[in-house]
C-alpha cells in the first residue's frame, strides 16, 4: 500500500465522493496504531518497521530478535520523527531516552517516542486480541491483581521456568504457580555413614537453590542398603539453610534384620513435604542419619525436587 497523502480540500471545488472517502478510509487504517511513549501520551506512528531486523548497532551487538509481529509486544515501530531502534534493557530514572529506544519497566517493552529523563513509563494498556506474558528474571515491583509473568533464573541459558499469578488479595506470597518443570537435582555415586545425628556424606548433597522466598513442595529420596544386622531406621532429610535438619523434613524407611548386600538393595525412600522458605537464595541440601548403630547404611541415586506452590518477591 503507498503512503497517505492528504487531500487539499477547497470549499465548493473539490467534489466529495467514493474515491476520496476510500481513501479517508485507508489513511485511518494505515495510522491507526500507536506505542506508549515514555512521557506518558499515545504518539501515532508509521508501520514501517514491522517484521524488519534491527540495524543499529547497539540491537544487533545485544543478539535482539527482529520487530514486529515476533516482538514481545505487538507491532512495535519507530517514532514519527526517525530514528534507529537502541534496546536499553531496564528503565532507568536517571538515564537520558531519544526517540527510538526501548526499556523495559515492570515487564513490559516501552519505546520512546520524544527525549525524556525521569518520566517513569505508563501504565500498558490491553493490546486488542494479544495477551502478553514477559519472561522476567526478577518479579514486578508494582504487580497488579491477575498479573502473570514466566518467571526463570536466566534470559539466554534458562534452567527452569515458572507461571506465576499475582492474587492480590492473599495474605502472603502472593504470586501463585500455575505451572511450570520444577527444580531437581541427582547425585548417583554410592557413599555410605553410621552416623546418628544428620551429616554430608563425601559428595556433599545433592542440593538446590530457593530462587524466590515461599512455600515449595519439597522431596527428598534415596536408594540404600545397610551392613549391620540390627534393625532400624535409614532416613533422609533435608536441611534449609543454617537450621538443623529435621526428622519432619524427609522420609525414612525401617531396616529389616539382618545384613542386606548391594544386590539386594532396599526400595527408594521418598516422601514430599511443605516446606516455607523464608529467604530467596536459602541453600537446601539433603543429609542422612541412621537411628541405632553399629553398622554402615550406604546410599546412592540420591535426588531432590522443589516446586514453588505460593511465592513473594
Amino acid at each position: 500500500m503507498s503512503d497517505y497523502v492528504p487531500t487539499d480540500w477547497v470549499d465548493d471545488v473539490t467534489p466529495v465522493d467514493a474515491a476520496r472517502m476510500d481513501k479517508i478510509e485507508q489513511g485511518i487504517d494505515v495510522n491507526r496504531d500507536a506505542v506508549i511513549a515514555l512521557d506518558g501520551r499515545l504518539d501515532a506512528v508509521e508501520p514501517a518497521l514491522a517484521g524488519k531486523e534491527d540495524k543499529s548497532a547497539k540491537g544487533a551487538a545485544n543478539g535482539y530478535a527482529p520487530l514486529g509481529a515476533d516482538s514481545k509486544v505487538p507491532a512495535l515501530y519507530l517514532p514519527a520523527a526517525g530514528g534507529s531502534i537502541d534496546y536499553e534493557n531496564a528503565w532507568a530514572a536517571g538515564t537520558a531516552y531519544t526517540p527510538g529506544d526501548v526499556v523495559i519497566h515492570n515487564g513490559v517493552e516501552y519505546i520512546a517516542v520524544n527525549p525524556s529523563t525521569g518520566q517513569t513509563p505508563p501504565a500498558s494498556p490491553a493490546v486488542a486480541g494479544a495477551t502478553v506474558i514477559p519472561l522476567v528474571v526478577v518479579l514486578p515491583s508494582s504487580p497488579f491483581d491477575g498479573q502473570e509473568v514466566d518467571f526463570t533464573d536466566s534470559l539466554t541459558t534458562p534452567t527452569f521456568v515458572w507461571r506465576l499469578r499475582y492474587v492480590a488479595a492473599a495474605p502472603t506470597n502472593k504470586w501463585k504457580f500455575v505451572g511450570g518443570a520444577g527444580l531437581l537435582a541427582r547425585i548417583a555415586t554410592q557413599e555410605g555413614t553410621s552416623s546418628q545425628s544428620y551429616v554430608d556424606l563425601t559428595t556433599v548433597g545433592p542440593s538446590l537453590t530457593a530462587p524466590l522466598a515461599g512455600e515449595y513442595e519439597v522431596n527428598v529420596m534415596a536408594q540404600h542398603w545397610i551392613t549391620a544386622e540390627a534393625a532400624t531406621q535409614v532416613r533422609v532429610a533435608a536441611k534449609f539453610g543454617a537450621a538443623a535438619t529435621s526428622d519432619a523434613d524427609g522420609a525414612h524407611l525401617a531396616q529389616r534384620t539382618g545384613a542386606v548386600s548391594i544386590a539386594e538393595a532396599e526400595p527408594i525412600i521418598g516422601l514430599p513435604f511443605r516446606k516455607t522458605i523464608a529467604a530467596a537464595g536459602t541453600l537446601v541440601k539433603v543429609q542422612y542419619r541412621r537411628d541405632t548403630a553399629p553398622g554402615t547404611v550406604w546410599y546412592s541415586d540420591r535426588a531432590i525436587t522443589m516446586i514453588p506452590i505460593a511465592v513473594s518477591g
